[in-house]
């Protein structure tokens, strides 16, 4: 997570990597990137306006503790799904945040808001 920059070549540089790094992760395209110091006002409130409002189709299922089908009874199979489902939630719920302070840290240190 870039943190707040005042350097506007830094702050291209930094935090265009890494909006094109997350950018993969939404369901609707074309995703709409940083840009440079020439773009246009409008496009960048509109880029950022998207970023705040788009989903992300970011899946943690790969990431699970227990495999259910190894579970021997159904009760028990249930069990591991549902541990499961509250882990993935909490992680995309981190995830989450994570976009929203990486906006709210472009946002704060982009010169052509800041100007």
């Amino acid at each position: 997570m870039p943190p707040p920059t005042k350097d506007a070549a830094k702050f291209y540089q930094t935090f265009g990597a890494a909006f094109e790094r997350n950018a993969r992760w939404f369901v609707t395209r074309p995703v709409p990137l940083l840009g440079d110091e020439g773009t246009p006002i409008e496009e960048v409130e509109a880029m950022y306006a998207f970023w705040y409002e788009t989903k992300s189709w970011r899946e943690f299922g790969y990431e699970d503790e227990e495999d259910p089908t190894q579970a021997d009874s159904r009760e028990e199979r249930r069990y591991i799904e549902k541990k499961n489902k509250a882990a993935n939630k909490k992680k995309k719920k981190a995830e989450g945040a994570r976009m929203l302070k990486l906006i709210d840290n472009a946002m704060a240190s982009d010169p052509r808001i800041r100007a």
